[in-house]
């Protein structure tokens, strides 16, 4: 297969992780949608999903509501990763509980059923953007409850950052749970300004869930070791929390713009250098912001682990 551009110039693509297939039918009857998802269920390999089946309307509604791609980029895959996890009438109705509370689920749940109820917030919005009815454009959720914070700052700069490689970051900042997207928010906050107090280097890490977190480094004075030594980091924090994945990005102390990132993607396994790195970390899973300053509190055995994962502590980060 080959894609050109409008001059019949070939375009090269880079290497893709995974692919998502939309498939649109013109009518609006949910059930023409539903068949049309039975059709096409079985997912084709782990890099293309099952097809995303929605009819022209919800499309238009989609972009209309999640107008920035890492938002539209998340909704979809998490779509088609949940498939038939998530029952309800139509697929404006998922649109809807996504908008209001970030549609995720564990992998010990089952199924979750939606109900029409909750589409009355984007009706509602709806109706204010295109027949000027008085009201809120957004519906109150996950779109507005960060607005203008440093995480919500972060996430534009990923959405018009070229670099491919930090668009798996900001789907992760998009799955984070309100709690743990302030305590990042509130974490970007506490290293610029350490930063420019000390005139040196201040970092800290953010756990999110058991699979993956992020690590920020803001330096006060330019250094061309600065990525490197981040992604020697995020190495040895990767390894010391035993996650599949863990991000790393550089801020700038003034601004807070986006200087430079790495992403440590691969199954853990393990290595002695390593290890020995990861002895020199503090374990951050204690550390929390509370009115943006850090806050470190003995987490007890039998509390929820502050990595987020849902377990209690001593079935998850007890021992690592």
């Amino acid at each position: 297969m080959r894609f050109v551009d409008k001059n019949g110039k070939q375009i090269k693509l880079p290497r893709l992780k995974k692919v998502y297939l939309l498939c649109l039918v013109s009518d609006h009857y949910p059930s023409l949608s539903f068949q049309v998802g039975r059709f096409l269920a079985p997912v084709i390999s782990k890099e293309i999903p099952a097809p995303f089946v929605a009819d022209v309307f919800t499309l238009d509604v989609m972009t209309e509501m999640l107008d920035s791609p890492l938002h539209l980029l998340s909704y979809v895959d998490r779509r088609t990763a949940y498939g038939d996890r998530v029952i309800a009438g139509h697929e404006l109705t998922n649109l809807a509980c996504h908008l209001i509370s970030n549609l995720w689920l564990s992998d010990s749940t089952d199924v979750m059923w939606v109900t029409d109820e909750i589409c009355g917030s984007l009706d509602a919005a709806m109706a204010v953007r295109r027949d000027g009815v008085p009201g809120e454009r957004t519906p109150p959720g996950i779109l507005t409850l960060m607005k203008g914070s440093a995480y919500d700052r972060l996430v534009s700069q990923l959405d018009n950052d070229p670099r491919g490689d930090l668009v798996d970051l900001g789907m992760m900042l998009l799955k984070m749970s309100s709690e743990s997207a302030s305590q990042l928010s509130q974490g970007l906050e506490y290293v610029r300004e350490r930063a420019r107090t000390t005139r040196g280097h201040s970092n800290v890490s953010i756990g999110s869930g058991k699979d993956s977190g992020i690590t920020v480094h803001c330096r006060y004075r330019p250094n061309p070791e600065s990525p490197r030594l981040l992604q020697e980091h995020v190495l040895a924090k990767k390894y010391q929390q035993k996650a599949p994945s863990w991000f790393g990005i550089g801020i700038h102390p003034e601004d807070g713009s986006l200087l430079y990132g790495y992403n440590a993607e691969f199954e853990w396994e393990e290595n002695a250098e390593l290890e020995e790195a990861s002895r020199s970390l503090s374990s951050d899973l204690g550390i929390q912001f509370v009115d943006g300053k850090p806050y470190k509190r003995k987490v007890g055995r039998n509390d929820p682990c502050p990595c987020g994962s849902g377990k209690k502590y001593k079935k998850c980060h007890l021992n690592n």
